[in-house]
């Protein structure tokens, strides 16, 4: 069995439960289907966020490091594989890794560390995070621009560069900001509020949805109160399909190119609601005393993952063109030589040729499955004490089609932060 063949179904059901320790069995189960000799890196992503999921936050930073590291790695390798061998096909080389799984591995991380009461470390990590973001925008213009010029000295026109619109993360920011404001730094947490308010203004195309309103609150909290904020996910980041481009130049030749495209996944999530109720003495919810907030969208995940691949994209589409480009100058020859001769020999390896143009020309569609599509946030001002909240999914018609709960106690000048995620 192939990855091409390969059922996710039983994968896909465990993660709609929210049974994320089930679905990290089943790829453990199945890595050498799913990941084979050159996945390590989407192996330890996948396993990575899917630890976080599971609130399994050292495993998740165990896993979630490696993949980072293994990005790095294989950047330098990559970079020496483009400029040196255009022959080479995407998808048979180690897979590593887009700029928004490996800016998004740190924001994970961050959460991680929130989660284990670290905070120091997990400043660390949103900065990481934000260095990353701004060397993304020039990651692969030398590579394309190296393309390039491999195309056009087998005849083909150069490809413009697109640019990356993603540089600030109102996500990033915020958890940023709430970090802040529970150290005590107010200057601080209001720098990160600004960028918040120019990520919205400067990325309309990736934040294509109004600011939260609740962000203008974090800041405002009386002295004698305190800040539960809610961090929620919904939906799944974007995967990846082959699309083929086939240029005729005659009857016995042509060339394929073979690339991949980024595309959205449905997600029925339109809304999502929480419920704050204190709990007495004995651990019962005083009902009478229920608040319901609604989430907002802060960050479109999906958005950015689109954003970020174009360089990417327009690098592989390149590549492609390059090695279709030679293979078709190679068949081209074996035809030109087999009319001059008469050579039976020489027709039947141009055949051959043209065979294996349209036989190894595929597209990498690997890609990390498990990240969200989008993230949101919420907070409320409460009197310290403990409480039970329920975070609860809907879809466009108003119906509850996931809910979690968790019960905590929310301290006064303390970051008190409820997670949550539903992938539906």
């Amino acid at each position: 069995m192939t990855l091409a063949d390969y059922d996710f179904s039983a994968i896909n059901y465990s993660l709609y439960e929210q049974n994320y320790e089930d679905a990290y069995n089943l790829v453990e189960a199945d890595k050498k289907i799913l990941y084979g000799d050159k996945g390590q890196v989407l192996y330890d992503l996948d396993r990575g966020i899917l630890s976080h999921y599971g609130k399994e936050y050292l495993r998740s930073n165990e896993e979630l490091s490696g993949a980072e590291q293994g990005i790095y790695d294989l950047y330098a390798t990559s970079v020496t594989q483009t400029i040196n061998s255009f022959l080479m096909n995407d998808t048979v080389v180690d897979y590593s890794g887009e700029v928004y799984e490996d800016i998004y591995t740190n924001l994970f991380m961050a959460l991680n560390y929130i989660h284990l009461d670290d905070m120091e470390d997990a400043f660390v990590e949103i900065r990481r995070f934000d260095n990353k973001l701004k060397f993304a925008s020039e990651k692969y213009v030398d590579l394309i621009a190296a393309a390039n010029e491999e195309n056009m000295a087998n005849g083909g026109s150069p490809v413009e560069i697109p640019s990356i619109e993603f540089h600030n993360s109102a996500l990033a920011r915020y958890i940023s900001m709430i970090l802040y404001r529970s150290t005590g730094k107010l200057d601080s947490a209001l720098v990160d509020k600004k960028y918040i308010d120019s990520a919205f203004l400067t990325q309309k195309k990736l934040y294509d949805f109004p600011k939260p309103k609740t962000i203008e609150e974090e800041l405002q909290i009386p002295a004698s109160k305190a800040r539960l904020n809610v961090i929620a996910f919904s939906g799944r980041s974007p995967i990846k399909r082959e699309e083929i481009i086939r240029l005729i130049f005659s009857e016995d030749l042509y060339y394929k190119v073979a690339f991949p495209v980024m595309e959205k996944q449905y997600s029925g999530i339109t809304s999502i609601d929480v419920m704050v109720t204190p709990l007495d003495n004995n651990n019962v919810p005083i009902e009478s005393d229920l608040q319901k907030i609604s989430m907002e969208k802060i960050e479109s995940i999906e958005n950015i993952a689109i954003d970020t691949f174009a360089q990417k994209q327009t690098l592989l589409y390149t590549k492609a063109i390059a090695r279709s480009l030679s293979k078709t100058v190679g068949s081209s020859l074996l035809g030109y030589a087999a009319s001059e001769t008469g050579s039976g020999i020489l027709s039947v390896l141009q055949l051959v040729s043209l065979f294996a143009i349209e036989a190894t020309e595929r597209a990498d569609v690997r890609t990390s499955r498990f990240f969200p599509g989008a993230a949101w946030v919420t907070g409320i001002t409460l009197d310290p004490g403990e409480y039970r909240v329920t975070v609860q999914y809907k879809n466009r018609s108003g119906k509850i089609v996931s809910s979690e709960t968790e019960d905590l106690i929310v301290e006064k000048n303390s970051l008190n932060i409820v997670e949550s995620v539903c992938l539906k």
